[in-house]
């Protein structure tokens, strides 16, 4: 259990102790799987706690925390919402190559910039990115401009064709459901010719 009198472990709030944030994040870490942590340690990266203060947290209890420092590894404050992170974490948990995040590319047509979610560069020259497709985007008016889904889905083609012009091979689109049913995502990767590793990062 934790130390109560430790204060880099516990905050005092109207005379309560509160668990700090990295202990809540090495308890998340202990009793989650991998991708559902990482959209945890992702927020938390981004919101200015440091994977020092979490690591510290760490050597001061006598438990195996290979997961913290597994998700520490992977942890990106660069994620833009809990459903990428999720994704992500089911990418390395399936053994595929880690993907960089958030690339912008320039259209050299256009000139228009675009901010990918995943994108792949391997040795044979292929550049393959993934885009995760939530249901709003198709459906909330705030998102979609109040334009139709057809109007959308033109939309999404021409983005799809300015990312071929920017030097993208293949481009894959997934949803939620496809991360959280597993195999959908995994059928994608693989036709696409994401690389797989040989053992579990």
């Amino acid at each position: 259990m934790p130390d109560m009198n430790n204060p880099k472990t516990h905050h005092e709030a109207s005379g309560l102790s509160l668990i700090s944030p990295a202990r809540t994040l090495v308890e998340a870490a202990i009793d989650l799987d991998f991708r559902f942590a990482l959209p945890i340690f992702d927020s938390a990266l981004a919101k200015g706690i440091t994977k020092e203060e979490i690591a510290a947290d760490c050597v001061q209890w006598r438990i195996d925390y290979a997961r913290v420092f597994r998700l520490l590894r992977y942890a990106n404050e660069r994620s833009e919402n809990g459903g990428e992170s999720l994704a992500r974490g089911t990418i390395i948990e399936d053994r595929f190559l880690t993907p960089r995040i958030q690339v912008t590319v320039t259209d050299p047509q256009t000139n228009t910039e675009h901010r990918v979610d995943f994108v792949w560069k391997l040795d044979d020259g292929r550049v393959i990115v993934a885009e995760y497709d939530g249901t709003q985007k198709y459906v909330d008016p705030a998102m979609t401009d109040n334009r139709s889904i057809q109007e959308v889905v033109a939309k999404e083609r021409a983005r799809d064709e300015g990312l071929k012009r920017a030097g993208a091979t293949e481009i894959v689109h997934f949803t939620y459901a496809d991360v959280i049913e597993r195999t959908p995502l995994r059928v994608k990767l693989i036709k696409a010719g994401v690389p797989q590793v040989e053992t579990s990062a």
